[in-house]
């Protein structure tokens, strides 16, 4: 489920200045559409961890009326269910916000869904201040004062009808409707900076498969390059399902920059993920390997699930040579590969957790080059671990056959360096 939003946000704050209600929206009006036409190349790692809820009583598929997120309490009807996590490069495209799995430098045309199965929502990068002030001319109303962290703020609600509005819903890959959204914004009378911004879609409709969206984003300045720009410094989304399930999103953003000289930025069509090596083993030919030899992989780095995510690169060795089937080595015991992480689930009953990962380069006269394997039929080794069927995970790419799909029953996992996996190569 994706909600496709608008542009990217930056404003400069002038300190000291006492202004009117209606004079600090209209400053903030006019640099939000000022910055909007302006703003920098640059991108920020986000972060998603998702948390899963469900009805802890009779529930109907085809029902909006359950218990919300906010009542999780024991004994109020609603349970945890499980969480994950998501790692993403996020920038602005000609279109609104593009994605890319984190450190892979090449951005293309996917949507958010290919990358995150379930409720996820773009916009919390790319605000959706833009298109509230532009295209869709909000109406706001002055609340008064309020206090956020002994902060004294503006407070402003607006409303924008379906008949004006740009904001575009979709649940899996379905067709995007237009639907009415309201809220409220806190802004700094002082610098007529955004603080807080909370909104809401007033009838997603059960047909579309969603009872309720609301999100709330913080904002704060962020140094980038030489200049600070105003960005979310945190974003909370709250999704209601039919028959009872409800998920709260809570997305962080870190390592802002600038795209540099020697980086370039592509806007592609949409493509099977790219090798963890980046642009520089995308442009490279795979390994010329015969289909069926095994590949054993002995993991160089430590996967946590308390802080691995899906986009994370891992790294190996080849614990044992790598050969074809004549016999002739193609890299020897040692050679370094690399491969993704690509789900990191974590259950509550019983207690388990749960990766999915890919194995996609191995390094070749010290350039690493594309290598196509899958899991071994016997699973990975180890008394601790176990395959779980790949049909049972929500996986964002296809073919399910190359992801290795391995669970523990515990509320942790550390998947300690030297840890072996067991693959075997096939065709591209």
């Amino acid at each position: 489920m994706v909600f496709g939003l608008a542009l990217l946000l930056g404003v400069a704050g002038l300190a000291g200045v006492e202004r009117t209600p209606d004079e600090v929206l209209a400053l903030l009006r006019q640099r939000i559409l000022d910055e909007a036409a302006r703003v920098p190349n640059y991108t920020c790692v986000q972060t998603i961890d998702r948390q899963f809820f469900v009805s802890t009583g009779q529930r109907s598929t085809a029902s909006c009326v359950g218990p919300r997120v906010e009542q999780n309490r024991p004994g109020n009807g609603i349970a945890f269910y499980g969480s994950d996590r998501f790692r993403l490069d996020v920038g602005v495209g000609r279109t609104g916000e593009v994605y890319s799995w984190a450190g892979a430098e090449r951005f293309d045309d996917r949507d958010l869904g290919d990358f995150i199965p379930g409720p996820a929502s773009t916009g919390a990068f790319a605000s959706l201040l833009h298109m509230m002030f532009g295209l869709d001319a909000a109406e706001f109303l002055y609340r008064g004062k309020q206090t956020l962290e002994r902060r004294r703020l503006l407070a402003y609600s607006f409303r924008v009808p379906a008949a004006r509005s740009h904001y575009s819903m979709r649940v899996a890959h379905g067709p995007r409707r237009i639907v009415a959204y309201h809220g409220t914004l806190l802004a700094d009378p002082e610098t007529s900076d955004l603080v807080r911004l909370d909104v809401q879609i007033d009838d997603p409709g059960l047909d579309a498969g969603l009872c309720e969206f609301s999100a709330s984003q913080d904002y704060g300045r962020t140094p980038i390059g030489a200049a600070d720009f105003l960005l979310p410094k945190a974003a909370r989304q709250r999704f209601v399902l039919p028959g009872g399930w409800e998920t709260e999103n809570t997305v962080a953003f870190s390592a802002c920059r600038e795209f540099k000289a020697e980086s370039t930025v592509q806007y592609e069509d949409p493509a099977p993920a790219q090798p963890a090596g980046g642009k520089g083993a995308a442009a490279r030919e795979p390994l010329k390997s015969s289909p069926g030899m095994p590949v054993s992989v002995a993991l160089t780095t430590t996967i946590d699930s308390d802080t691995a995510a899906a986009g994370d690169v891992y790294a190996g060795r080849l614990a044992e040579p790598l050969q074809d089937q004549s016999g002739n080595m193609l890299a020897p015991r040692g050679t370094t590969v690399q491969g993704r992480i690509m789900r990191v689930e974590r259950y509550q009953y019983p207690s388990s957790v749960q990766f999915a990962l890919t194995l996609e380069t191995v390094e070749i006269g010290g350039a690493p080059l594309p290598l196509h394997v899958v899991p071994a039929k016997s699973g990975p080794a180890g008394g601790a671990l176990k395959a779980r069927p790949t049909e049972r995970v929500m996986l964002p790419h296809s073919p399910a056959t190359d992801y290795l799909v391995i669970q523990h029953s515990s509320d942790r996992w550390i998947v300690p360096p030297g840890y072996r996996m067991e693959w075997v190569t096939a065709a591209p």
